[in-house]
């Protein structure tokens, strides 16, 4: 593996924390749920491979999400509070001694389980994130690991990309809710009867896959990548998986497939 491979990964996480915590905003924005749980999970996938490297990937070869990044954090440093630097004293009062850059896990921990049901589809559950939870996820940046929010160059297409992408998962939440579990795995079962009809075209076709989304058979795959990752529009929930969207995934097969995860 070339270390620029190896960079590359990691400048992608940064730079999708940098875009998704920057087009959070306040955290009353359209799809602040999706964006919100985006930044903390590349943010701290970013900084745990620093910190503790080859304990971003589960006993499957995926990647941890938001709330086992949490608990692997605090199981680390055994406890909630997280000093992610130490800011050096400054010649004169009131700065005059460190200053450490806190961040409380347990906030993060119940922003993950406030949102949660938002992003996979179910009712209740936050569409906004606290501006404590807002000032928490930036503070992540103070760790060597990121240091990118004052710097990061984000164009205005990539924060269109990312609140689109986030508005996208709110639209599929609120029609999963809408048709109920029932009627989701009866539209899962018939997932096969967007594949061509001829015996020949449906052979050759991609076939399906697992919706992220919605979890289940569904996925009328149209394409595959390069490292295995499926893009398409799945039958039962409607939600649309693109090349964006896996994006992590296709650089962690890449990492797999070349012996460094």
């Amino acid at each position: 593996m070339a270390e620029d491979e190896l960079t590359s990964l990691a400048d992608h996480r940064r730079q999708r924390y940098a875009v998704h915590t920057v087009a959070l905003d306040d955290g009353a924005v359209p799809g602040a749920a999706s964006l919100f749980d985006t930044a903390l999970t590349n943010g701290l996938l970013a900084i745990v491979e620093a910190e503790w490297p080859g304990e971003t990937a589960n006993a499957r070869g995926f990647t941890k999400p938001a709330s086992q990044l949490l608990t692997l954090i605090r199981d680390k440093i055994g406890s909630n509070r997280w000093i992610v630097t130490t800011l050096p004293a400054m010649p004169f009062p009131p700065d005059d001694r460190p200053t450490p850059i806190e961040v409380d896990l347990a906030v993060l921990e119940q922003a993950v389980t406030d949102t949660q049901s938002v992003r996979h589809g179910k009712a209740g559950g936050a569409t906004t994130v606290p501006l404590d939870v807002v000032r928490a996820l930036q503070e992540l940046d103070f760790h060597d690991a990121l240091s990118v929010l004052s710097d990061a160059r984000i164009d205005q297409v990539e924060l269109a990309e990312a609140t689109a992408a986030a508005v996208e998962y709110d639209r599929v939440a609120t029609y999963i809710e809408l048709i109920g579990d029932e009627e989701l795995a009866r539209r899962a079962d018939q997932a096969s009867d967007a594949l061509p009809f001829d015996p020949k075209e449906r052979h050759d076709s991609a076939g399906i896959g697992l919706c992220p989304m919605c979890g289940h058979e569904a996925l009328v795959i149209s394409h595959v990548l390069e490292y295995g990752s499926e893009i398409g529009t799945c039958f039962a929930c409607s939600h649309t998986v693109t090349e964006a969207s896996v994006s992590e995934e296709e650089f962690s097969a890449m990492l797999r497939s070349h012996g460094h995860e």
